[in-house]
């Protein structure tokens, strides 16, 4: 996807994506861009998160009545899982809130 204008800034930044677990949203070498706002959670996406020292893409979705968050792929031979929030989980934290892809 192109940019929005309006969401231009001097702290975006982007990584390239190694591997297939979001296809088809997100192929191979495919470039996510995001914000430097390190930690912070906005709703249910895709985020950049570090699990145990990998970093991946992932897409979020939090479930309050469970006080958990589900870890998805979008390509259905990759296991999604959730992290239980009332466990201490010091092995995930959030990095990012992807803003834009740009396909190779």
């Amino acid at each position: 996807s192109i940019i929005p204008k309006h969401i231009l800034s001097s702290d975006l930044r982007a990584m390239r994506v190694d591997g297939k677990s979001m296809i088809p949203t997100i192929l191979p070498n495919d470039v996510v861009v995001y914000k430097e706002d390190i930690g912070k959670y906005s709703g249910d996406d895709l985020y950049i998160v570090n699990f145990g020292g990998m970093l991946m893409v992932k897409r979020l979705q939090f479930n309050p009545e469970l006080n958990k968050f589900d870890i998805i792929s979008d390509n259905n031979d990759f296991k999604s899982y959730h992290i239980d929030l009332s466990e201490n989980q010091t092995s995930m934290t959030f990095i990012v809130k992807v803003i834009a892809t740009i396909q190779q």
